[in-house]
């Protein structure tokens, strides 16, 4: 249980560490 509640906490931070990064491409981009 643990080890999945770690999982899902580190596959949230993936996406928010992504999109971040994909929201920074496209201000560089279209910015």
């Amino acid at each position: 249980m643990e080890r999945l509640d770690l999982g899902k906490i580190l596959n949230r931070r993936l996406e928010l560490s992504s999109r971040g990064l994909v929201a920074r491409e496209v201000v560089r981009c279209c910015g």
